[in-house]
């Protein structure tokens, strides 16, 4: 927009010198042709064709006065081309017209070649630090996005850590009530059915039997938290990643992609099937490598396993209890299961979540 501007400003200079020098045929195909030249000169990008414009302008302004005071601004082009073989033939063509003006021209027309490379020169430092701008600015945005993707990744693993600490804190508390509250409640219910089967007093019979069963609830209540904390420190990921990397004979890849946790039995289910695919994929396919596929879709959980092999041994009435018993978990839980053989091996299986809190 500047070198536009600069223009606008050189040619209507140049318009007022051809005013002075008195308007006729020869001053207004000057006007048109130094327009139309010069417009070619910003509209095309290649540096030949510009080239070729000016050099013919400057040769047609030598002959005629009438062209002289449009020549800074073709001046203009040429320091903006920054064309070092141009630029002398420039200043002859400049040179040359000021001896072709009338006398009271000359003057006029060395200021606004002056201008003309003032103009030219402030254009091309404004326009560098633009560049220079436009290429911080790029190295800020790109190093912003840099920071944002390794805070992501510092905030991801953090969260992880801190799940991990929390299933082990969880653990930990499971084993604890398990080895020492539930070790003191099975004595105590020892204790107490010893207690019954020597007793003769008949007053005691009953709190006797009161204080098993409120024994016995305890005891239940125990296992089914510790059952529970067991279950909710499970690490679905973690442990398949575990199953995958004891498979040094197969390359597997895992994807996970889920952002729930997922319920206690789909967590089972899924360690399960994946467990009994790999064992089914030594036992009957020639697969080199494989690809397990766990993940979360907004309406149901996808679970995927593939290989690249062709079934070699046909499955025995013993090794179809594996398949069976992979339906039967999928029926279970409500979801549906697909068999495809046509590329490897695929079983591809897909629980609904409102299917799933169905059942």
């Amino acid at each position: 927009m500047q070198d536009l501007v600069n223009k606008l400003f050189l040619f209507l200079s140049g318009n007022y010198l051809i005013w002075c020098l008195g308007v006729n045929a020869a001053s207004i195909f000057a006007f048109t042709l130094s327009l139309t030249l010069s417009c070619l000169c910003t509209y095309f990008a290649n540096r030949k064709i510009c080239v070729l414009i000016i050099v013919l302008f400057c040769l047609i302004s030598l002959p005629e006065p009438h062209f002289a005071p449009y020549l800074p601004l073709f001046l203009y082009d040429i320091l903006y081309l920054n064309n070092k073989f141009l630029l002398p033939a420039g200043l002859l063509a400049a040179f040359y017209a000021v001896f072709q003006l009338p006398a009271a021209l000359p003057c006029p027309f060395v200021i606004l070649n002056i201008m003309s490379f003032l103009l030219a020169r402030y254009s091309g430092k404004n326009k560098a630090l633009l560049r220079e701008l436009h290429f911080i600015r790029d190295q800020s945005t790109e190093a912003e996005l840099h920071l944002k993707e390794r805070n992501q990744a510092l905030i991801q693993k953090q969260n992880m850590e801190i799940q991990a600490a929390t299933l082990s804190e969880r653990n930990r508390i499971a084993r604890e009530i398990h080895d020492n509250v539930g070790h003191l409640l099975t004595r105590s219910l020892l204790q107490t059915g010893a207690l019954k089967v020597i007793n003769t007093n008949p007053s005691l019979e009953e709190s006797l039997n009161t204080l098993n069963d409120t024994l016995n609830t305890a005891m239940t209540s125990i296992r089914t938290s510790v059952h529970d904390l067991h279950d909710e420190s499970i690490n679905l990921h973690r442990i398949l990643q575990e199953i995958v990397s004891h498979e040094p004979s197969l390359r597997i890849q895992l994807e996970y992609d889920v952002e729930h946790e997922l319920p206690r039995d789909m967590k089972y289910a899924f360690i399960s099937i994946v467990r009994e695919a790999i064992n089914n994929i030594h036992k009957h396919s020639n697969a080199d490598c494989a690809r397990i596929v766990v993940r979360e879709h907004p309406a149901f959980f996808l679970l995927q396993i593939q290989d690249n092999g062709t079934i070699e041994k046909e499955p025995s009435e013993t090794d179809g209890i594996g398949l069976s018993g992979i339906r039967d978990r999928i029926q279970s839980l409500g979801g549906t299961l697909r068999i495809d053989t046509r590329h490897g091996f695929l079983i591809n299986i897909s629980i609904v979540k409102n299917s799933y809190m169905e059942h």
